[in-house]
Order: C-alpha cells, then sequence, then structure tokens
C-alpha cells in the first residue's frame, strides 16, 4: 500500500517519473483489493502530512530558538554585555529563525497536490484511474475474507509470515498483510503467472534478513506461493524496481524514492517509556553491510519532545 501512497510523498518529478513506470507495466501490473482498500482508507492522511509535518517542525524549532535565546540572555548578563550588542545578537537569532521558516514553507509546498484531498483534483487518483484500470483484484467474498481474517490471527500467535509484525495493530489492521498475501497467492494460481511483488513494507515477516540486509523474500512465502500455484516468489521495493525497469527513472528519483523508502522506521517506539524515532537514515558499506542511525526524542510527562 505505501508503495501507492508514496506517490504523495515525492517530489513531483520522482511522482511522474513512478506514475510513468507504472503504467508502463501495462497487463503485467495487478493490484490487490485490499491494498486500494488501504489506499483509500490512508490516502487524505497521507496528503495531509505536506501541511501538518512542516508546520509541526517549526514549532519544535521554535522551542528550540527559544531555549537558544535564554542561552544567549545568559551568556550576555554573565559578561556584562552592552545593550546594543545584545540586542543586535537577538535581532540575528529572530531573523534567521524568521528566514528558515519561511524556507521550510516554501520548500514544502507542492502546488500539484494544493486541494488534493478533493478527489477530483487528486493528480494521483487521476493518473491512477487510467493505471489501475481493470489491473485491481475484486474484493473477497464475506466468508472468504472472514476465513483470511481469522488465518491472519492464527499466524499471528504462531509468528508465521506474513504479519506476524502487525500484532500490535488495532482491531482488524493487523489482518492486512496476510489478506493481501492471500489475494496474490488466489491471482498467481488463477493466471499461473511468477510474482515479482514491490513493496515498501520492510519487515521480516516478509523479507529474509541476511546481516541486517533484506536478502528476498522468506523461504516460508516463496514455499506457499510454488505449492499454492507451482509460481516463482521474487521481492522489490520501489527504488530497486526503478532502478531494473526498462521505463527509464532519472537517478534523483530514485535518489528521492530511497529517501522516502528510508524514512519508514519514523514514528517507531523501540522500546515502552522511549520516546520517539524522528529520524533514521541507513547507509551501504562496501562489503555490503548497512550502517543504520536513529535519533530518538524522549518524551518526558509535561515537556515538550526532546
Amino acid at each position: 500500500t505505501n508503495s501507492l501512497l508514496d506517490l504523495y510523498r515525492y517530489h513531483a518529478n520522482t511522482r511522474q517519473d513512478f506514475l510513468r513506470l507504472y503504467a508502463s507495466l501495462g497487463d503485467n501490473l495487478w493490484i490487490p483489493h485490499h491494498v486500494m482498500f488501504e489506499f483509500f482508507e490512508r490516502r487524505t492522511e497521507v496528503i495531509d502530512e505536506h501541511a501538518i509535518y512542516p508546520e509541526s517542525t517549526i514549532s519544535e524549532l521554535k522551542i528550540l530558538a527559544g531555549k537558544y535565546a535564554e542561552r544567549l540572555a545568559t551568556w550576555a548578563n554573565r559578561i556584562g554585555l552592552a545593550p546594543e550588542n545584545r540586542g543586535e545578537l537577538t535581532a540575528l537569532l529572530e531573523s534567521t529563525c524568521s528566514q528558515i521558516e519561511k524556507r521550510i514553507r516554501a520548500l514544502s509546498y507542492d502546488d500539484a497536490l494544493e486541494g488534493a484531498e478533493d478527489s477530483e483534483r487528486d493528480p494521483v487518483l487521476t493518473a491512477l484511474k487510467s493505471i489501475a484500470d481493470g489491473r485491481v483484484g475484486s474484493p473477497l467474498p464475506a466468508h472468504e475474507l472472514d476465513e483470511a481474517k481469522a488465518e491472519a490471527r492464527r499466524r499471528i500467535e504462531q509468528n508465521r509470515p506474513p504479519g506476524f509484525m502487525d500484532a500490535n495493530k488495532k482491531g482488524e489492521n493487523s489482518a492486512g498483510d496476510y489478506i493481501i498475501w492471500y489475494e496474490i497467492l488466489r491471482e498467481a494460481a488463477r493466471r499461473k503467472v511468477d510474482v515479482l511483488f514491490v513493496t515498501r513494507d520492510q519487515k521480516k515477516d516478509w523479507w529474509r534478513i541476511e546481516k541486517g540486509q533484506a536478502k528476498g523474500p522468506r523461504w516460508e512465502l516463496v514455499a506457499e506461493l510454488e505449492s499454492h500455484a507451482g509460481s516463482r516468489l521474487y521481492m522489490l521495493r520501489p527504488p530497486s524496481l526503478a532502478e531494473h525497469a526498462p521505463e527509464e527513472v532519472s537517478r534523483e528519483s530514485v535518489q528521492d524514492a530511497k529517501r522516502v523508502s528510508s524514512k519508514a522506521a519514523i514514528g517507531w517506539h523501540p522500546r515502552p517509556g522511549w520516546g520517539t524515532v524522528r529520524e533514521y537514515t541507513e547507509a551501504s558499506n562496501d562489503d555490503g553491510t548497512v550502517n543504520v542511525a536513529f535519533t530518538f526524542y524522549f518524551d518526558e510527562p509535561g515537556a515538550p519532545a526532546r
């Protein structure tokens, strides 16, 4: 689902490159019905990120600027700084913060998404209407959907992929990954084709992780698809799809897609009592290993996030 929702998170040129890429797949493209259900369920929330995240960033920077000003005043008092010099430094700080605030708003603005909450003005929806036409799975019959949800719960209890990493999701959201997988099994069996699953999901209930790197689909999933449909399973993340696809995607767009994918861990709470991960970066080394860095903002009762 995030492979589609990321179209709202990409820069405008990246969005166009990926829409062209998806369109070039033609009838080789197929989207599980539950993916589109989740897409429409979360669409406006992701669009709102464009307005909410810049403003929350500015609010946090204002808190830090206030602390900076307090520290500046303490230093000025300690050395007996002349009022005119103190005023000069204070004005410089306020001017700099104001310029940064304006630049954040300007650089965050995407005119193509202005008013996109209205489906008639949404460029992503407009493009997907033709790209996905006739290429979305049918909804599961009610009894089959209930059986899939029950199987999802069993797999969570048994730590069987996919979906067991979503055990803490509320309500029926924890069943989403398995429902998507079940739809893929059905469609692969119907069409007798191999499957290239494009996902931005990075959890170990989908991927085989070796030395911190995703090396391919879990063997259990490979075996299940082979048993169910006689098909082979491959998996790629959107940036890797762009790098391997015949439709040319610019290097800048690939890097932008990697940037978006690297933010997948933001908002993760690693341990009760810890704060939220607000920054996450990863870098590949020549030996194939990956360096991962997290920045935590620890939340204290009654205090702003730090």
